[in-house]
């Protein structure tokens, strides 16, 4: 029986064909949806199968997140001047 090690760089190399090989198989899934989205446009339809859903949130609410966002922005700010001009410990409570 003969043990057999691999070295560093084969082990890089083996790992590194794996996520070729992952790579690959995704770009190979992508393509194959275009074509299908090509073939269908042409044919003056989008397949059903192909979950192409957007969701869109109603005005209101897109404001409601805007202007939470920018209150949390408000506040992170805020806390990022404090440890910079103090240096001592700021609780995060009011993020929630």
């Amino acid at each position: 029986m003969v043990l057999t090690y691999k070295t560093a760089e084969e082990h890089w190399s083996e790992a590194q064909q794996e996520r070729i090989e992952l790579q690959r198989a995704r770009v190979l899934e992508v393509n194959r949806h275009l074509a299908a989205l090509t073939e269908s446009w042409e044919r003056g339809g989008l397949p059903l199968h192909m979950n192409l859903a957007v969701h869109h949130f109603p005005l209101p609410m897109q404001q409601d997140m805007a202007d939470r966002l920018k209150q949390q922005n408000r506040l992170l700010t805020e806390l990022k001047d404090k440890i910079r001009e103090r240096r001592e410990p700021v609780k995060l409570d009011n993020l929630r």
